[in-house]
């Protein structure tokens, strides 16, 4: 997965030569208006470079660890506003998913938008506007999507979890987040401190729920 920069000024050599992927890196996209590509590879990595003239860096920008071997990433454009933290990437894969993932590298961990309207490997991605998504098909579709209207994929995930001692019917293990702490990785410490206190009375309560005795044993 080798990423080269040339100069078709000086087509005998390339400029700028970085070993990116562990195997074949399958899609690459330049930012509409910054200095960065971002690249997609079997490994099912995402990876964010910075391509500045001068910049010898060898280590990706951002990485994004996704779901499947990448085949197509785009950049989106128009929303970016001169930052690649604000501008969102589509992906699709190589193997039999046929859903697009939208990903903002503010919460690398969780797909901003799942989408799936395709019924087949995707062939093409192409996004000239915030609001629209075009993509094709080997399903024969071509279809444009308001990616606007599409559901978040934290809107699927329970924001609590709880887990029961088994050695004590009395302690327990108990998260609570809200969904909004996912948004960003710069998270609001009021709303922290109010979920916090948000915790402990949902502890107080289930802790004065009734336990029910175990039946004594029959000798």
């Amino acid at each position: 997965g080798v990423i080269e920069k040339w100069d078709i000024r000086k087509p005998n050599s390339w400029e700028r030569r970085i070993n990116a992927h562990n195997g074949p890196a399958l899609a690459i996209d330049w930012h509409p208006e910054l200095e960065y590509v971002v690249t997609g590879g079997r490994d099912k990595q995402l990876q964010v470079w910075n391509m500045e003239s001068g910049s010898e860096t060898r280590e990706p920008s951002h990485v994004i660890y996704t779901s499947g071997p990448i085949s197509k990433a785009k950049w989106c454009k128009g929303s970016g506003n001169r930052s690649i933290m604000n501008t969102d990437i589509a992906t699709c894969f190589l193997n039999d998913d046929p859903c697009i993932q939208i990903w903002n590298l503010s919460r690398k961990y969780i797909p901003k938008n799942t989408i799936e309207w395709h019924s087949g490997q995707i062939t093409q991605l192409l996004w000239r506007t915030p609001k629209h998504l075009i993509s094709s098909c080997k399903d024969k579709s071509l279809v444009q999507q308001d990616v606007t209207k599409a559901s978040l994929t934290i809107d699927n995930f329970a924001p609590t979890a709880i887990a029961w001692d088994p050695k004590g019917p009395c302690n327990i293990s108990y998260v609570k987040q809200e969904r909004s702490q996912f948004e960003r990785t710069q998270v609001n410490l009021n709303r922290m401190n109010s979920t916090a206190d948000s915790i402990s009375s949902d502890i107080q309560s289930l802790t004065q729920l009734p336990i029910a005795q175990p039946a004594p044993l029959l000798h």
